[in-house]
Order: C-alpha cells, then sequence, then structure tokens
C-alpha cells in the first residue's frame, strides 16, 4: 500500500501564494527510522503559534474514494519567518497494522518586494496557511500529520478515521479496496476522443470550495475529478478546455485542443495560480458579469463553434445584482448549453445569491444540473447523453456516510 499525500500550498492570508519546493514522496527505507521518531516524538502541546485539525469529515470523492482534507495555519513572527523550511510527516496505519509514511518538504514564501506596499500590517500580523488531503478505501484507520521546522519544533495530531463499506459498488474501477490508501490528486483522463462524438468547450471556474484557503488541495482534487469524471463519460470528437478567475476576469488556462498532456498540465497549473493582486479594471462595478458575457459570446459565436458549451463550478458565481442589459446582448444560436454545478462539500455559496452562470445558461435556454455526489453527476452526464445524441459510459456511486473521532 503506497500513500502519497498531495499538499496544496501555502498562503499568506492578503492573498500571497507558494507552492511545495521539492514535491512530495513515500518515504524511503533508509528515512523510515528518523520520519518514525518525529511522529512519534511529536509533543502533546506545542509550541509552536501553528493550528493544525480535519477541514471536514471524510467524504465520498468524484472517484467514488474516501478522501480526508486537513489544514495547517502558522501565525507568522519570530518562531516562523517567511524563507524557513518545513516538513510535513503523514501516516496512515489501517485496522491490519499496516502504515504508510511520506514527507514533503515546503518553503514558507518572502513577500514580493513589489506586494510589501500591500500590506497594512507587519509581517507579524500575517498568517500562513497549508491543506492537503489523502484518499483511502473502508475500514478504520489511525492517521498522524506532523508538521516540523528546520530547528526541530513540531506540532502534531491524530484522527480514528472508520469507512464503512461501499455495499454494491465495489464494481467501481476507481473505489479504494479495504484498507487502501491513495494520492488525492490522481484522476486521469487517457484523451480518447470518438468520431461519432460531440464538439465541446468546456469553460471551468477556478473559484475554490473550501473557506479559508482561497484554493486548496481539496479544490484541485474535486476539479480534476469533475473534468475526469465529465470526459470519461461524455464521449467527444473534440474538447476545448477554458479555466477562468471570474475575480480577477482572466484565463488561467486555454487549450484549444484539450488532449491528455493538457490534463496533466492543467493539473499543474492549479497548483501554480496566483491569487495574489488584482488588477483594478477588474474592480469596476460588472466587470464580472462583462467578463462571463464576453467570453461565453467570444465561443458561441466563433466560426467553430462547439456543439455544446458546459460550464464547470464548485462555488458558482454570486453576483448580487447581474447587468440585465448584459444578459440580452446573449443571442441563442445552435449550441447547446450546459451548467454543471456541485453542491457538496464546506461551502455552498447559493444560498440567496444570484448565480451569474446559471443566468447565462438560461438566457441560451440551456439546462442546469446540481449535484453533491458522483451518482448526481453520473445522471446529469447521461441526461446531456442522451440530449446530444451519443452514449454515456455507465457509472456508479458508492453512498455511505463516514466517520471520524480525535485519537486520544
Amino acid at each position: 500500500m503506497r500513500l502519497l499525500l498531495r499538499i496544496a500550498s501555502f498562503s499568506l492570508l492578503a492573498g500571497l501564494t507558494a507552492h511545495a519546493a521539492s514535491g512530495q514522496d513515500v518515504v524511503k527505507e533508509a528515512d523510515l527510522r528518523e520520519a518514525t521518531r518525529i511522529l512519534d516524538s511529536a509533543p502533546a502541546k506545542s509550541r509552536l503559534p501553528c493550528w493544525l485539525d480535519l477541514l471536514s469529515r471524510p467524504y465520498l470523492d468524484l472517484l467514488y474514494r474516501y478522501s480526508a482534507a486537513f489544514q495547517i495555519e502558522c501565525q507568522l513572527g519570530n518562531t516562523v519567518q517567511p524563507g524557513m523550511t518545513w516538513i510535513a510527516v503523514i501516516r496512515v496505519t489501517n485496522q491490519f497494522g499496516k502504515s504508510a509514511v511520506m514527507l514533503e518538504e515546503f518553503d514558507i514564501p518572502q513577500v514580493p518586494r513589489e506586494n510589501r506596499t500591500r500590506f497594512d500590517a507587519p509581517i507579524s500580523k500575517l498568517k500562513v496557511t497549508m491543506s492537503g488531503g489523502f484518499a483511502m478505501g473502508p475500514g478504520r484507520f489511525l492517521v498522524e500529520v506532523v508538521l516540523t521546522d528546520e530547528h526541530g519544533d513540531s506540532i502534531g495530531k491524530k484522527w480514528k478515521v472508520k469507512l464503512p463499506g461501499y455495499k454494491e459498488e465495489q464494481h467501481i474501477p476507481s473505489a479504494l479496496l479495504p484498507g487502501e490508501a491513495a494520492p488525492l490528486l490522481d484522476p486521469r483522463w487517457d484523451g480518447a476522443l470518438t468520431s461519432s462524438g460531440v464538439r465541446v468547450t468546456m469553460l471551468l471556474n477556478v473559484e475554490g470550495l473550501f473557506p479559508v484557503v482561497r484554493f486548496s488541495a481539496p479544490d484541485r482534487a474535486y476539479l480534476l475529478q469533475f473534468l475526469a469524471s465529465l470526459l470519461n463519460q461524455l464521449p467527444c470528437r473534440s474538447v476545448k478546455l477554458i479555466a477562468f478567475d471570474p475575480e480577477k476576469q482572466e484565463e488561467v488556462f486555454r487549450q484549444d485542443s484539450f488532449d491528455a498532456d493538457g490534463f496533466v498540465r492543467f493539473g499543474k497549473t492549479l497548483g501554480q495560480v496566483q491569487f495574489d493582486t488584482i488588477p483594478y479594471q477588474a474592480l469596476v462595478k460588472g466587470a464580472e458579469a462583462s467578463f462571463l458575457v464576453s467570453m461565453v459570446q467570444r465561443e458561441i459565436t466563433s466560426k467553430q463553434a462547439p456543439d455544446a458549451v458546459i460550464f464547470l463550478s464548485l462555488s458558482g458565481m454570486p453576483i448580487e445584482k447581474f447587468p440585465r442589459e448584459l444578459l440580452n446582448k446573449l443571442e441563442a444560436y445552435g449550441t447547446h448549453v450546459y451548467y454543471l454545478r456541485y453542491l457538496g462539500g464546506l461551502r455552498y455559496l447559493g444560498g440567496g445569491n444570484q448565480d451569474a452562470l446559471e443566468d447565462v445558461t438560461r438566457k441560451l435556454h440551456g439546462s442546469v444540473f446540481t449535484f453533491d455526489s458522483p451518482r448526481a453527476l453520473a445522471r446529469a452526464i447521461t441526461r446531456i447523453s442522451t440530449e446530444m445524441g451519443v452514449a454515456p459510459s455507465a457509472a456508479g456511486t458508492p453512498t455511505s456516510a463516514a466517520e471520524f473521532s480525535k485519537a486520544d
């Protein structure tokens, strides 16, 4: 059994983001003794100005696996300073006593010179956060996470996790076996296309799902799982992918002929998205709505207009008041328009807020599908495939709930 942990990124409150310096890997046999020492010697009460806990209960992700996410938050100051190196050591032990241990190195970022004037408070008033996660199969686990710095100071925590079986869903290829663990960010698409499929443009909103960390490891995992599930189930003749940041009103990734290599590059791009500054043009009233309408209109009126445009979003695009005059500029052509929106996780931004993506979809006589589970997503993809006249691939969904408790 291997456990590969994917930790998302550091992000200073006020927007600065950093990333893992040297990647992650399972601890080598020669380093296992030292990693075990760090895990076993973590103090019950840390002297570090840090907080560590699970972000949520383990949940069924869109690859039909139980996933867990955790977050570490530290106050910057004399103990935790920009430029320091941290190591996260993780051990997951299943009910059979088999453990998987890995570590990952991180650098707390320096504040870029051009951004220093953006901070009204000294560095000591800022915080740095890290988020990470892993996937598990059914069974009972003891999860241990320890964060240690270059001086040997550390903070650690343990959780007991109990995950019920999948019931009738064992045939799902991506579902993990009892006692197994796997990377959080490992969805794949082989780039397979079919001449009888649809020409589709996917417009993916990169607004995050989880609070505090604007774009966390679980966010990236969900977006990649979301995209992989759709591509693996919807027969396509060609795929164009445009990922956009509605707050900054810009495209963060675009590939007109999206393929397997592009899927890998997109995953890396999600880990490199910087949310440090917002152009002043983006703060103009109505800028988000104008950006969205212009982007959609450009796609559906192009000479190579697709058969379908599909919006993908974890959090929606809440705009308190969408200008009707902008919506009236949209004209329905021969392109089908769909909106797939995830309603699960820790944050659902739909309550009371107007969703601009839904407004645009309705204006173009499209269909809106909301889902909160892999099975509901599979049903939505089936409906889209049926409307488009192509046969979808079958998919099932485990629906069991998970339990967890803090370890003594």
